[in-house]
């Protein structure tokens, strides 16, 4: 639920970028789109939604207003992968399954323009994880 009391759906897609790797692995990214609930019940799309970022993961989802935050950019959506569990289905480590440069692993897509930033701060540990980043986000009083 966004502020405001709106309904919001964050949908995920992964595409095969052109070219591979050196090791033949297909390359990879991902986009998203949003839908927010209108005032007549129904789904609209949207590039914008203001001053607030998104956070979105397997383990949960959050919608924070970035107007008190300059670390958090507006209009983003912060991501992390969800698919080390396909990985692990298929017996293969998470190196063989995603290279340093997969988009879908974790990082920040601009709503506004559809680019994806990498968060490098996880830098190589992020290969080696054997589930997906979660957000923790602290109880402030």
């Amino acid at each position: 639920m966004a502020p405001g009391g709106r309904l919001m759906v964050v949908l995920k897609y992964a595409q095969m970028t052109k070219g591979k790797d050196l090791y033949g692995r297909y390359r990879w990214t991902c986009s998203f789109k949003v839908h927010v609930i209108g005032d007549d019940g129904q789904w609209k799309e949207t590039r914008d939604i203001g001053n607030l970022a998104l956070f979105v993961g397997v383990n949960n989802s959050l919608c924070v207003p970035t107007s008190e935050r300059s670390d958090i950019k507006a209009g983003c959506i912060y991501f992390t992968d969800d698919e080390p569990r396909v990985a692990a289905a298929l017996g293969k480590p998470m190196d063989l399954w995603a290279d340093e440069s997969d988009a879908r692993a974790v990082g920040v897509y601009r709503l506004k323009d559809g680019t994806v930033k990498k968060m490098e701060a996880l830098g190589h540990h992020y290969r080696t994880l054997s589930a997906p980043p979660v957000w923790i986000t602290p109880s402030i009083s």
